[in-house]
């Protein structure tokens, strides 16, 4: 069964790729896993999507962007990355003009219609989550 969209809207997403050590058939092995946790405007988080998808390719990120804009997430205000060049390319060719914030880094940007790491960055605080 899938969940019910939140009917308050998303207005930041937190995207990672995580590695977990599980057991698998006795034997321990590595698991890339993609993470997608919405925040709404209260500052409440959702965890909106957990996939393993092997890798953090354009490809991967983008089929589980694709999913959660077909499950009606609409193109959230603010975006927390950490610059894997996979996760960029997904962005980039769904969403532009919305603000980032790389996780490597301390300063905003706005997203130009090319790639996030194209953007241009400003020095200005980041007010936390």
């Amino acid at each position: 069964m899938v969940a019910r969209w939140p009917t308050s809207p998303i207005v930041r997403l937190i995207l990672d790729g995580t590695v977990v050590r599980v057991r698998l058939d006795r034997k321990a092995t590595s698991i890339s896993l993609l993470v997608v946790i919405g925040v709404r405007a209260d500052g409440q988080k959702i965890l909106l999507a957990v996939k393993n998808m092997g890798g953090e390719t354009t490809e991967a990120w983008r089929a589980i962007l694709d999913d959660l804009v077909a499950r009606g997430l609409r193109r959230p205000e603010f975006l927390i990355v950490d610059g894997a060049p996979g996760l960029d390319g997904a962005i980039a060719g769904l969403w532009t003009g919305c603000r980032f914030k790389d996780a490597r880094f301390t300063s905003t940007a706005t997203c130009s219609p090319t790639l996030p790491s194209a953007c241009t960055r400003r020095s200005a605080p980041i007010t936390p989550t």
